[in-house]
C-alpha cells in the first residue's frame, strides 16, 4: 500500500511539474541531418510588418531543440534553422507545442500538440493540395502560354488566364470555408484580413463570418484589426461620413480630410 501511495505522489510531482501556466508555452522541435551546435531562431513580424525579427534562439543537440517563454494571445510566429532555407510557419500560443521539421522540404514541417496548430495543419493539409495543383497548372501551361503571347493569340491566353483564376477561386472559396466552418480557430480571423484584400471584396460575407467568430479570436490583435476594418469600410460607404484623418502636403503642411 506504501509503495503505490508512494508512486502516486511521484505521478503527481512529475505532472504538476510539467503543467503550464495560462500565458506560457513551450516548443520541442526535432529536425534530422543537423550537426550539434547549429541555432533553431525563433522569429515573429518587425515592426512594419513587411519583414521579420528574432525574439530567441537556441542550439541544437542531437537534433532537438526546445523554446521555452510566454504569450499572450495566439500569434503566427517562425522558425529559422541555421543553414536551412524556408522557415517553419506556426501558432505560438500557450501549451506544448510540437513541431518536426525536414531539412530538405521546410513547407512539409508536421506542428502539432496544442488546438490553433492542429487547426493550422487541417487547413495546410488542403489548402496545400490546391496551391499544388496551381503550380502544376503553372508548370503544365507555362510554355503554351509563352507561345501565345508571342504569337498574339487572344484566345488561348485568355483560356488559360480563365484556368488559372478558376484554381484561385476555388482557394480562395476553401479558406471562406474554413474560417466559416472554424470559428474558434485563430487561422480563420487571417483568412479574414487576406479576403479584404481580394478584388471582389464581399463586405457582407465579411461581417458575417467576423460576427460568428468566437470572442477569444476577435479579442485578438488581428481580430480586433479586422473589427476595425469593418467599421472603417461602413463608416466610409456612400451616404455615409468618411472618417476623418490628416496627412502631410507636398509643402509640408497638415492637413486633414476635413479641410479638403
Amino acid at each position: 500500500m506504501k509503495k503505490i501511495i508512494g508512486f502516486l505522489l511521484v505521478l503527481v510531482f512529475f505532472t504538476a511539474c510539467n503543467q503550464l501556466a495560462d500565458n506560457e508555452f513551450i516548443i520541442e522541435g526535432t529536425i534530422e541531418g543537423i550537426e550539434n551546435g547549429k541555432k533553431a531562431v525563433l522569429e515573429t513580424q518587425d515592426e512594419t510588418g513587411m519583414g521579420l525579427k528574432a525574439t530567441d534562439s537556441v542550439v541544437i543537440k542531437d537534433g532537438k531543440f526546445t523554446f521555452k517563454g510566454t504569450v499572450e494571445e495566439p500569434e503566427l510566429r517562425f522558425v529559422q534553422v541555421e543553414g536551412v532555407n524556408g522557415k517553419a510557419v506556426f501558432v505560438l500560443e500557450n501549451g506544448e507545442i510540437n513541431m518536426k521539421i525536414f531539412k530538405d522540404s521546410v513547407n512539409k514541417t508536421i506542428i502539432g500538440g496544442t488546438f490553433n496548430n492542429e487547426q493550422f495543419a487541417k487547413y495546410n493539409l488542403e489548402q496545400g493540395k490546391i496551391q499544388k495543383k496551381i503550380m502544376d497548372y503553372r508548370k503544365v501551361n507555362m510554355e503554351k502560354m509563352q507561345t501565345a503571347l508571342k504569337d498574339k493569340d487572344s484566345l488561348t491566353i485568355n483560356a488559360l488566364r480563365d484556368g488559372f483564376t478558376n484554381l484561385q477561386k476555388e482557394l480562395n472559396e476553401y479558406n471562406i470555408t474554413f474560417s466559416e466552418k472554424n470559428p474558434k480557430a485563430f487561422i480563420s480571423v487571417l483568412m479574414l484580413e487576406n479576403m479584404f484584400y481580394q478584388p471582389d471584396l464581399d463586405i457582407e460575407k465579411i461581417k458575417k463570418i467576423y460576427n460568428n467568430l468566437d470572442k477569444s479570436i476577435q479579442a485578438t490583435k488581428p481580430g480586433k484589426k479586422i473589427g476595425d476594418m469593418i467599421a472603417n469600410h461602413n463608416a466610409a460607404e456612400v451616404g455615409k461620413k468618411a472618417p476623418d484623418f490628416s496627412g502631410p502636403t507636398p509643402d509640408g503642411k497638415t492637413v486633414s480630410l476635413k479641410e479638403v
